[in-house]
C-alpha cells in the first residue's frame, strides 16, 4: 500500500505533544491552570481520571472540569446584563476550548492509525486488516485534509478568546501582565 495515502505535511511537522498524565494533583493544576483545591473538589464529586495514586489523566479531567463550569454557568441566574454577558463570554471560551481538545483527540487517533499501519505493513500483514477500497481511502484522506485545517482555526478560535478575554477582563481568570 502507497505509504503517502496517509502522510500529510502537518504529520511531517514536529507537533508538540500534549501531556496525558500528571503524577500528582499539584502538578494536574499547574498544568491545567486550575487551583488545587478544585482538583481536590472534583475528585469528591466523582470525577473520572483520578487513580488511588492520585495520578490524574488530564484530558479526562479537563473535560469533566470544562462540562461541570459550563453547568455552574447555565444554572447560575445573572445578577445583571453584564453578568448574562460575562457568562456567555465563559461559555464561548470554555466552548472553544472543548473543540480543540476534541482536534487533538482526533489527531491522536489518527497519529496511531497510521503508526498501527505502518506496522501492519512493515510485517506483510495489511490484507489481514480487510482494509476499504482506494475509492473509500479517499474520503479518509479528505477528512484529514479538512482536520487539519479545522485544527489551525480552533488553535486561533480559542487564542483570539483568550486575548479578548484578557484585554476586557471579562471572566475574571485571566489578568492583564
Amino acid at each position: 500500500m502507497d505509504r503517502r495515502i496517509f502522510m500529510s505535511k502537518t504529520q511531517k511537522q514536529k507537533t508538540p505533544k500534549m501531556q496525558r498524565q500528571a503524577s500528582s494533583l499539584k502538578h494536574a493544576a499547574g498544568l491545567l491552570g486550575v487551583p488545587v483545591e478544585e482538583l481536590k473538589l472534583a475528585k469528591g464529586q466523582g470525577c473520572p481520571g483520578f487513580d488511588s495514586h492520585n495520578r490524574v489523566d488530564l484530558p479526562e479531567v479537563s473535560r469533566w472540569l470544562l462540562h461541570a463550569r459550563r453547568e455552574r454557568e447555565r444554572l447560575r441566574a445573572p445578577d445583571s446584563p453584564a453578568e448574562y454577558f460575562r457568562a456567555l463570554v465563559v461559555r464561548q471560551i470554555t466552548s472553544a476550548v472543548a473543540i480543540e481538545v476534541a482536534c487533538r483527540e482526533l489527531w491522536d487517533a489518527r497519529r496511531e492509525l497510521v503508526q498501527f499501519l505502518e506496522e501492519q505493513e512493515e510485517k506483510r500483514r495489511l490484507g489481514d486488516l480487510r482494509m476499504p477500497s482506494r475509492p473509500a481511502l479517499k474520503h479518509l484522506v479528505e477528512a484529514w485534509e479538512l482536520y487539519e485545517k479545522l485544527y489551525r482555526l480552533a488553535q486561533h478560535l480559542v487564542l483570539a478568546l483568550y486575548e479578548f478575554d484578557k484585554d476586557a477582563a471579562v471572566s475574571g481568570a485571566l489578568t492583564r501582565s
